[in-house]
């Protein structure tokens, strides 16, 4: 393409191509600097559009200049000439032999095609393109959920979910992101919040917890554990003679005094192939949270909460999975638990219990069970007895669950081998140090594809 124009002889926004190539240079520390061509389009603010049919014009000029003319009129009437242009760019692309031009293709969609069931299969082609192109592209967690929010509102926009008469797809789809991205904004200022009210009662805490260390080090010092063991709970001869103590461990004998086994992590790979038969619409959180096991002697995973609307399977697939890990499983429904008992109880209460990962141990015989917590976000929220979601916080810690300081056995006990899997339909009631301490998973719905395979 000529960089000197001294006749004016091209069209005004030709001619403006400079100062939209400087802007493209200014945008180089932006986030989405390194992304592909087709996410920086759909990703760029609305009130940009103008400058971007411009870059775009250049570079559809600089690989296909036989189509200088229908691209610089597509600039002056995007809406009216986007679908010719576009098909235009894919016969090209074909004809031609030049597959760059089928993205600019997908872009002039992005930025000229209108709303409405006219258009539904450009609006297809264009909610295609950038999940698969997503699917390939490795981003931060922040600009995950941009562009997540953008291919969902592309994919809405060809489902006919959402349409404004006269607007952009590109417009309608952006909307729909930003609708979606919203409570995420709003959900970061509130953990910013509850981070810094949260800062004085953990230092707090922190200062009870050495203490607490100190003397549970000196205690697990005289004590030789052999690998592929834990020591859970010892106990002192002047303590065990304590009656309500007695009346405690009752049952969990078997724990105090003793090394357990760790239960041995079985073949990830046989565990992938059955999980994916019973869930082929999950693949990813399969992927993610097996993860975990890969390299390991002995089970272990790391603090999960699954997120998804009702019906996915959520419960059931935490359930199969700590099935499937063979180290024991207990459950808890957050909805119908009694506050902080996941906790423990104090002894001094009639009703005085164990912690529920010691109760867990316990079941299991081994040191390292899954703990279900089930519709976490529906816990109670009532302060009087304690919440489970401050309870939690203590045994999600790796530090704290070593030397955990049981209520009810009023001794530390090592629960740190314990792993712990939650569901939810929403991260939002959620505090923010507890949300900190998850890994969240987004667990999909079952499509109508997957109907073959879970009819059995």
């Amino acid at each position: 393409m000529p960089q000197d124009d001294p006749d004016n002889t091209k069209p005004k926004r030709f001619r403006n191509l400079t100062s939209a190539a400087g802007a493209e240079s200014a945008d180089a520390d932006e986030p989405e600097a390194t992304l592909p061509r087709l996410l920086r389009y759909a990703l760029a603010s609305p009130h940009s559009t103008n400058q971007l049919r411009d870059r775009l014009l250049g570079d559809i000029v600089a690989l296909a200049p036989d189509m200088e003319d229908l691209a610089t009129t597509w600039t002056d009437k995007p809406a009216k000439t986007a679908a010719s242009l576009a098909k235009a760019l894919d016969t090209g692309a074909v004809e031609g032999d030049r597959p760059a031009l089928r993205t600019l293709a997908d872009c002039v969609r992005i930025l000229g095609i209108p709303s409405g069931p006219e258009n539904h299969a450009d609006h297809c082609r264009v909610a295609a393109a950038l999940a698969a192109c997503a699917d390939k592209t490795t981003v931060s967690i922040e600009m995950g959920a941009r562009i997540q929010a953008v291919v969902t509102g592309w994919a809405m926009v060809a489902a006919g979910t959402i349409i404004f008469d006269g607007a952009l797809a590109f417009d309608v789809a952006q909307s729909e992101a930003y609708n979606r991205l919203r409570p995420i904004r709003q959900w970061e200022l509130q953990r910013e919040r509850d981070s810094r009210a949260a800062e004085v009662r953990e230092s707090e805490e922190h200062a009870k917890a050495e203490v607490d260390e100190k003397h549970d080090e000196e205690n697990q010092r005289s004590v030789e554990t052999p690998d592929g063991f834990v020591r859970i709970c010892n106990l002192s001869p002047d303590a065990a003679k304590d009656k309500k103590l007695k009346e405690v461990i009752a049952g969990h004998e078997h724990l105090i005094g003793t090394d357990v086994a760790l239960a041995g992590t079985p073949d990830v790979a046989v565990i992938h192939r059955q999980l994916a038969f019973e869930f082929p619409y999950a693949i990813s959180a399969i992927d993610q949270v097996l993860q975990d096991l890969v390299g390991r002697v002995a089970v272990r995973l790391r603090p999960t909460l699954f997120v998804g609307q009702p019906g996915g399977g959520k419960s059931r697939f935490a359930r199969r999975l700590a099935d499937l890990l063979g180290a024991g499983v207990w459950r808890v429904d957050a909805s119908q638990g009694d506050g902080a008992v996941i906790g423990g109880t104090a002894r001094r209460w009639y009703s005085a219990e164990p912690s529920h990962p010691f109760l867990a141990i316990s079941r299991a015989r081994f040191a390292n069970p899954i703990l279900i917590v089930d519709e976490l976000e529906k816990a109670g929220t009532r302060s009087d007895y304690g919440r489970l979601w401050d309870a939690m916080l203590g045994l999600l810690e790796p530090e704290t669950s070593r030397c955990y300081p049981d209520p009810a056995l009023q001794t530390p006990l090592d629960l740190s081998h314990v792993s712990y899997i939650a569901t939810a339909n929403s991260v939002d009631p959620l505090p923010a140090p507890l949300r900190d301490r998850l890994r969240i998973i987004e667990f999909p719905l079952p499509s109508l594809e997957d109907i073959d395979a879970l009819f059995p």
